[in-house]
């Protein structure tokens, strides 16, 4: 099972979930257990703003210092930042 969009499908990910994962149900039956509202991804969330508006993830990642180390607030600040770049759109 796929959360991350593909040329080949269209996924999406609110809820933090692995680009993929076993298609299986224990997978995600603690999204229909849960009731408190999960924090976002910004992480997937900056990756689709950044192809849907043709921004190079490299000078993001540059111009931000995101490493494997960067938490979720780091990559909600480079998704303003990204923003920054479109004006905001």
């Amino acid at each position: 099972m796929y959360a991350a969009h593909h040329p080949c499908w269209d996924a999406k990910n609110r809820y933090g979930l692995p680009d993929s994962m076993p298609m299986s149900f224990d997978e995600i039956a603690h999204l229909f257990t849960n009731t408190k509202q999960p924090e976002p991804d910004y992480r997937v969330q900056l990756r689709a703003y950044m192809n849907k508006h043709g921004i190079d993830q490299h000078d993001v990642v540059s111009a931000c210092g995101l490493s494997k180390e960067s938490t979720n607030e780091d990559y909600k600040a480079a998704l303003e930042y990204a923003k920054t770049l479109t004006g905001g759109n």
